[in-house]
């Protein structure tokens, strides 16, 4: 794991520059950094040492061709491509999957190599003799990369903050309608972000930059394309075996590790699941939870159950409320991208306390978007109902009024926070029902937070694009499930893992991601994975020899922290100081004195707020160490 940056067409005293842009991601590869440049080509990197510590060292740079690499993430079928290669008389060092791809890459092209790796990665890879640098994402997007081009130029990073560092190249501008599809979604969808003309590599895409000033983009792994193309196998006794069989043998690959490996285990089914498969293979591996004080969204004891019956190590460690706001400090001292995921923080905190232990963590990531988990994938079938009740009608207005009417609480999921963030549904295309359930801000309420004023249909540009790819040929619940593996999954989910993990040095492994999962996942039919109404029914008949029935069919808990609570205690100066800062980049935008008004009603206790506050306070926090 580590951290990567350069750029095309070097100038003088530019080494400079490519040594400011490595030491700010210092913290993803604090083992070792090395850098090559010659006339066309810049690049650097820092390198977390998990594979091989004697081989691997990147930039890799091959002299007869040169061809140079510099990649981030874990190749995991790399001892298959070393004997693939040996067939064929390419002498490999088959300890290192840096040395494996490199050598896949040089020997058969970028198109050839991305059909036959699986893992996690960022790669720049510069072919030498075309004049061509490449710029590639994993099928998911566990691994980040984000470019922006300027004069003929291209500069590339593992995170903006490199970028940064080019100071006359990056105005920090704020683009303004990126701005209005973070407080919808949370996030900012890729290929954009939060700063004009700074761009993300999407998941599955492959860049293409010529020294000639030649640009192109294409997908080489197409989600839309994997649903269409393949046929649903309905579920039988087949596919359980198989489906085992393949969970088996992702969690195996990713525990292939020249240092330490645990799990971070939540108590949920997902995590619990790979925690059993992997004691099967590592009979001293280590679990690492978070003890909550709110008994609503603590799941410690779920995870004690799981390790008791497993009979492994389990290290249980406590959130400290009086370190939280130092915690959060540190935290968006590194942040250079806002995500309003309220378990960002606790996620932070567990890879920072398992970072004494453990280099390398299993998680859970993937396995609901894969097999429908979330319960968007159950409400989606009330979509034509409330598409029918539109926006402000008697029938709206007399449900919003009930709302109101319940009892405030601020614990999980409660629910008048459920049916309030479900109202936002009301009038809504099918197609749309779940981004408005989510929601922080969306209709009338965007209007009324901001200063500025944008047509709502832009917040659905690269909604459409997938609209356009798919043509009407999926039903309503695969068009949901493609929405969430195309966004949700990598702008939030994984930006949150990569980060709180990277950020202590910690890198983190997700075996529902494998290739082979994912694509018997896009061909089994919908209703054998929602089957009965029962979420993730495949994973729960795996488990079913794995684990207790009580961990297996308990409803669905998310792993995060009471903000509602934190709003309104631990945080509360901290949040009216930075949303008051009139020197924050985004204060000019908001609609400071609405915002106020929303805080002192959270305050009071009349409605749970969290959602949006927390939306608004994670904006401005991350832009109070941007220099700007």
């Amino acid at each position: 794991m580590c951290g990567l940056a350069g750029f095309t067409s070097p100038s003088q005293n530019d080494d400079l520059i490519l040594k400011k842009m490595i030491s700010s991601l210092t913290y993803r590869g604090p083992d070792f950094r090395n850098f090559h440049i010659n006339k066309k080509i810049a690049m650097g990197h820092s390198r977390l040492i998990i594979l091989d510590p004697n081989g691997g060292h990147q930039p890799c740079a091959d002299k007869k061709s040169g061809n140079i690499m510099s990649y981030n993430g874990e190749i995991y079928n790399f001892n298959e491509i070393s004997e693939y290669l040996f067939k064929r008389n390419i002498q490999v060092n088959a300890n290192s999957d840096t040395d494996v791809l490199f050598s896949l890459l040089n020997n058969f092209g970028v198109n050839k190599a991305l059909e036959i790796i699986d893992g996690m990665f960022a790669i720049a890879y510069f072919d030498n003799l075309s004049n061509c640098l490449y710029l590639i994402r994993d099928r998911f997007g566990e691994k980040p990369l984000y470019y922006y081009i300027y004069k003929n130029r291209i500069f590339f990073a593992s995170e903006p903050k490199a970028i940064f560092q080019k100071n006359e190249i990056i105005e920090k501008k704020v683009d303004q309608i990126s701005l209005y599809k973070y407080l919808f979604f949370d996030f900012v969808p890729n290929p954009n972000t939060i700063f004009n003309n700074l761009k993300k590599v999407e998941p599955g895409e492959i860049i293409k930059f010529g020294l000639n000033n030649s640009f192109s983009k294409k997908k080489y792994f197409n989600h839309s394309n994997e649903f269409i193309r393949n046929k649903k196998t309905r579920l039988n006794k087949e596919i359980l075996i198989e489906t085992d069989k393949i969970i088996n043998e992702s969690i195996k690959e990713r525990l292939v590790a020249d240092v330490p490996v645990g799990v971070f285990l939540s108590g949920g089914l997902d995590s619990s699941l790979i925690a059993a498969i992997a004691s099967k293979y590592q009979p001293n591996i280590n679990c690492f939870t978070l003890k909550f004080d709110d008994d609503s969204y603590d799941e410690s004891h779920y995870a004690n159950l799981v390790t008791n019956s497993l009979k492994i190590k389990h290290n249980i460690f406590n959130i400290d409320k009086k370190n939280l706001l130092k915690q959060w400090d540190n935290l968006n001292f590194y942040l250079d991208e806002p995500t309003n995921d309220s378990s960002m923080l606790p996620t932070y905190i567990l890879s920072k306390k398992s970072s004494d232990y453990v280099k390398v963590a299993l998680t859970g990531d993937g396995c609901d978007e894969l097999f429908a988990g979330y319960i968007n994938f159950k409400s989606i079938f009330l979509s034509k109902l409330t598409q029918m009740i539109k926006e402000d009608s008697y029938i709206d207005r007399a449900f919003r009024s009930l709302i109101d009417k319940l009892p405030n609480s601020y614990e999980y999921m409660n629910k008048k926070f459920l049916l309030k963030q479900f109202s936002k549904t009301f009038g809504k295309n099918e197609n749309l029902h779940s981004f408005y359930a989510m929601s922080s801000f969306s209709g009338n309420e965007l209007n009324k937070i901001l200063n500025i004023k944008i047509d709502e249909k832009l917040i659905f540009e690269e909604v459409k694009i997938l609209d356009n790819l798919n043509k009407g040929k999926l039903s309503a619940l695969e068009n949901l499930q493609l929405q969430f593996l195309s966004f949700y999954l990598p702008d939030n989910i994984l930006t949150k893992s990569d980060r709180s993990s990277m950020y202590n040095s910690i890198e983190l492994r997700s075996p529902f991601l494998s290739n082979k999962l994912s694509k018997l996942s896009f061909n089994i039919e919908f209703n054998s994975k929602l089957k009965n109404f029962t979420s993730k029914f495949i994973i729960k008949k795996v488990a079913e020899k794995y684990l207790p029935n009580q961990i297996i069919y308990r409803k669905k808990h998310g792993f995060a922290m009471n903000t509602g609570m934190l709003i309104k205690d631990t945080f509360n100066q901290k949040i009216k100081d930075t949303i008051n800062n009139k020197d924050n980049m985004f204060y000019e935008y908001l609609n400071n004195k609405f915002i106020n008004q929303i805080i002192e009603d959270h305050n009071r206790g009349n409605n749970d707020h969290k959602k949006k506050i927390w939306s608004i306070f994670s904006l401005m926090s991350f832009a109070e160490n941007l220099n700007v």
